[in-house]
């Protein structure tokens, strides 16, 4: 199996680094260099033991074979739940250990998990913008709500297990936003995706939100330009956008839209 065969097939499994840490041996900095693409020829051997990793999840994920990390949207695989990982049902690490990690590296944790997080592209921020910009207006019109970027700590499941950093989000409760981080879900959730975390946004937290009790979830693909809108409270299927569109906020009950035809036009020259 090649390097990129192995990071591949690594993010169509849903394994964290530290899981090929603790199976092989190998030190966790080594592993993070490898997925990263800083150490573009690591040992055949090393790889051999990552690879056994892979054929050890594959064997227990009855997921397997789907190709998971190429399809969009994955509304069977959501309505059945994926098992979060091919190891064991939650990790090692806390919020505690989350609060240890230096402050300049990015991460996630989910379900006692710590997942890294690659720096965005420039599209990624633009779009983050404006999405701001327009979000930012329609909630001035509800004093009981407020606008968040990332980063921002929120302690989804209200438990020392999962702490995430959604792209963007709106919180209805201020009893939820404290010093140090949101407490609970919010009720408006958006994720940029990035060619690293497809199946980070579409898979893992998109059913961490949707169990959580997040309201509604877009997630927003810059590379086909679509948009796909899952309002969890009404049960449906997600619904389709493209960049052509101007999408209402269902939870706002129409009253708040964001047009992606401005967006396309900001990013245009980029895409």
């Amino acid at each position: 199996m090649t390097l990129k065969e192995l990071i591949i097939n690594k993010e169509s499994l849903l394994l964290p680094e530290e899981e090929f840490a603790r199976q092989t041996g190998i030190p966790l900095q080594t592993i993070l260099d490898i997925f990263s693409g800083i150490q573009k020829t690591p040992d055949p051997k090393t790889l051999q033991k990552l690879e056994a990793v892979l054929d050890n999840a594959a064997a227990k994920c009855s997921l397997c074979g789907s190709d998971l990390q190429h399809t969009f949207p994955l509304p069977a695989a959501v309505r059945e739940g994926i098992p979060a990982y091919g190891g064991p049902a939650r990790g090692p690490y806390t919020t505690e250990d989350y609060y240890a990690l230096p402050d300049d590296r990015r991460a996630e944790l989910i379900d006692g998990y710590i997942f890294d997080m690659s720096a965005p592209q420039p599209i990624h921020q633009m779009i983050l913008v404006q999405l701001g910009l327009q979000l930012a207006s329609c909630v001035e019109k509800h004093p009981a709500c407020e606008l968040f970027i990332a980063p921002c700590d929120v302690r989804l499941d209200m438990d020392q297990w999962t702490i995430l950093q959604p792209d963007l989000f709106i919180v209805c409760d201020s009893r939820q936003i404290t010093k140090k981080r949101i407490e609970g879900a919010p009720g408006f959730v958006v994720e940029v995706l990035s060619p690293s975390g497809r199946v980070h946004d579409l898979i893992r937290k998109l059913n961490k939100y949707r169990l959580a009790g997040v309201r509604e979830y877009w997630v927003v693909d810059p590379h086909n330009l679509e948009i796909l809108v899952y309002h969890f409270e009404a049960g449906t299927y997600p619904v389709k956008y493209t960049f052509s569109d101007t999408i209402p906020v269902r939870i706002s009950e129409g009253a708040c839209r964001v047009d992606y035809h401005r967006i396309r036009q900001k990013i245009q020259p980029y895409i």
